[in-house]
């Protein structure tokens, strides 16, 4: 769903449990809705390009998380919970508003360099 004009997700994407990827890149996003980090499966999910200024909390129930894209929004901090997702090997979080380097960063010990 990437490269469109989609102002929001609709809440009906988490019945669908069996989804491993999200990929909602350059699109208009502002906020995400809590419910998609129900989906405990997700390995990838992308939201780079958009206009996020938060992420919620519930991101830590993802645990399954691999890889994270969040380059080129309006972040300006990270939920201590992403803390949560140790098994994360690539992080995009460039092009955002951080002034300090989001502590959350130093407990990912699978992180590529």
């Amino acid at each position: 769903m990437s490269f469109n004009e989609i102002p929001t997700i609709p809440e009906e994407i988490t019945t669908q449990e069996d989804i491993v990827m999200l990929k909602f890149a350059s699109n208009h996003l502002q906020t995400l809705p809590r419910s998609i980090f129900s989906l405990v499966g997700l390995k990838s999910i992308d939201f780079s390009s958009n206009r996020l200024v938060s992420i919620p909390e519930e991101i830590g129930q993802c645990v399954s998380l691999v890889e994270v894209n969040f380059t080129d929004n309006q972040l300006t901090e990270l939920p201590a919970q992403m803390s949560n997702l140790e098994h994360i090997e690539l992080i995009g979080l460039s092009e955002n508003k951080f002034d300090h380097v989001p502590p959350c960063l130093s407990s990912y010990p699978l992180l590529k360099k």
